[in-house]
């Protein structure tokens, strides 16, 4: 399996999230055809990867969420 290339452009350029799915279709296409060699049909592997991405987002947004709760309660106790 090939390696992942890194950034080609800044963090603030508008065509980096592109860039980063031009980086990552080859292993999330071989992914998908793994899944199917295995005997998944293409709409489970496709739905299973789609889940496994939203549950990644959903877990990131909480963690950041009590980042943040952890802290203002630091701040409002003269830790931060």
């Amino acid at each position: 399996m090939s390696e992942i290339a890194g950034p080609k452009r800044g963090a603030d350029h508008p065509d980096r999230e592109i860039d980063c799915q031009e980086a990552l279709e080859a292993q999330f296409q071989d992914l998908a055809e793994r899944a199917e060699a295995a005997g998944w049909t293409a709409q489970e592997a496709d739905t299973a990867l789609l889940a496994l991405a939203m549950s990644r987002i959903k877990a990131r947004m909480a963690n950041r969420d009590v980042e943040e709760a952890i802290r203002r309660a630091r701040e409002s106790m003269g830790e931060g």
